[in-house]
């Protein structure tokens, strides 16, 4: 995660109008926008301080798990894992009801064919590994 939060980004519900356009651009962009879109996430995730972050948690993960699992080329892929990643180590807690999907999700990575998908999907899950008290067999 990055080191100091930006100031701004404190303020409540101050990345709502953030995560609007970029879950749009994900959800709806070409691949190219929906990786800057996924990067961008990623890059407010890692900015926003854990109290202001966690009301957005659920709204902003659903859609990057989604997307995630679709034929996309490996760039999206790996910038959806980044902002994946970072949110678990953000919003741990918060993110307990998504621990099976997630799982799912990171364990697929491992099997594409791209070696930096591989590479995010394993950083991803030792990640993941933290936040269960118990991890289903792989």
């Amino acid at each position: 995660a990055y080191a100091v939060p930006l100031a701004g980004l404190r303020l409540p519900k101050a990345l709502a109008p953030f995560s609007a356009v970029y879950l749009h651009a994900l959800m709806t962009g070409t691949a190219e926008q929906r990786e800057v879109a996924a990067l961008a996430l990623g890059e407010a995730v890692g900015l926003t301080p854990p109290d202001s972050l966690k009301p957005f948690v659920i709204q902003i993960t659903g859609p990057l798990i989604r997307i995630v699992g679709d034929r996309f080329p490996a760039g999206v892929k790996v910038a959806i894992l980044t902002a994946l990643r970072l949110l678990i180590l953000k919003s741990a807690a918060s993110l307990k009801p998504f621990v099976p999907q997630l799982q799912t999700t990171f364990v697929k990575a491992l099997s594409d064919a791209s070696p930096l998908v591989r590479s995010h999907g394993a950083s991803a899950l030792s990640a993941l590994a933290a936040l269960s008290p118990r991890i289903e067999p792989l």
